[in-house]
């Protein structure tokens, strides 16, 4: 159906089917025991393992899904770096992922860790764009798997949700520095003689410099030219790449920022164009 090629059903040798039987039931030891370990509230690194074998095993388990979140939110586990937990916990949804991209249960508990993750790099604008680029690139190549795919269509509006509070979260700081530049260059000193040049780049107050460099632009933002003369056929607009998608940039309302409606209908329009039959792209537009 809609070009899907049900796979056919492939009888295994006797050996194989003794040896599937086998890891049954191992797995559903290992279920129960879990099952009792959370409900004495026993939240550890070797529980914490425990599931990750389970789930290896069989993904398509919520409950343990939600174990693993109350462990994470004990605090058991962090020892001084949640980023790294958070970001091993990524690595294994992502193992999830290639087993099945269609399970409620796995994209929930990614949508849970990307947030949580979200707000650890927030305040580093860097760190938190690159993390959810990552995100965004992994959506683009399960739609490529399967276009019609609605939880990762859902998950990329989320994602796409995390990157407009980012842009919000980085217009004070663009302000500041524009402010920060200036006002140096109107209390820039000449030179006199006796007198050192400054060669220092001039410190915020907490200590981290108060310009920010050529190759530090805004998130999910373009760098703007200097102003030009305003033409009576109102505000240029030119063509920018970023992160993959083409975005619309207004020079006469810096700072410019990603047209995420823009960066939603071309891709819609271009997956329709694919297969006319994409329900969740026609749906997006």
């Amino acid at each position: 159906m809609h070009g899907r090629v049900k796979k056919d059903v492939v009888e295994l040798p006797p050996e194989e089917l003794a040896k599937q039987r086998e890891q049954v039931r191992t797995a559903r030891s290992l279920f129960g025991k879990l099952l009792e370990q959370r409900q004495a509230q026993a939240y550890s690194q070797q529980t914490f393992d425990m599931t990750s074998k389970a789930l290896q095993f069989h993904p398509e388990f919520p409950t343990l899904w939600g174990y693993r979140r109350e462990i994470l939110l004990s605090g058991e586990l962090a020892n001084g770096n949640s980023k790294a937990v958070l970001e091993a916990e990524m690595k294994l949804l992502e193992k999830a992922l290639r087993r099945s991209q269609k399970v409620y249960s796995i994209w929930f508990h990614r949508k849970w860790v990307v947030e949580r993750l979200f707000d650890l790099c927030r305040a580093d604008i860097q760190a938190a764009k690159k993390a959810l680029d990552i995100e965004m690139e992994l959506c683009e190549k399960l739609l490529e798997v399967d276009e019609r795919n609605f939880h990762c269509w859902n998950y990329r509006a989320h994602v796409m949700g995390l990157m407009h509070r980012l842009v919000l979260d980085a217009r004070p700081q663009a302000q500041a520095k524009s402010d920060a530049q200036e006002g140096q260059e109107v209390a820039t000193p000449c030179k006199q003689e006796g007198m050192e040049e400054q060669t220092d780049a001039a410190k915020a107050s907490d200590g981290s410099p108060a310009f920010a460099p050529p190759d530090r632009v805004l998130p999910y933002q373009t760098e703007v030219p200097p102003e030009q003369p305003k033409k009576d056929d109102g505000a240029s607009k030119e063509a920018a790449v970023f992160a993959g998608a083409e975005v619309l940039v207004d020079k006469a309302e810096p700072p410019s920022q990603v047209d995420f409606v823009d960066m939603d209908l071309k891709l819609s329009k271009q997956l329709i164009n694919r297969n006319f039959s994409n329900y969740s792209a026609l749906h997006l537009r």
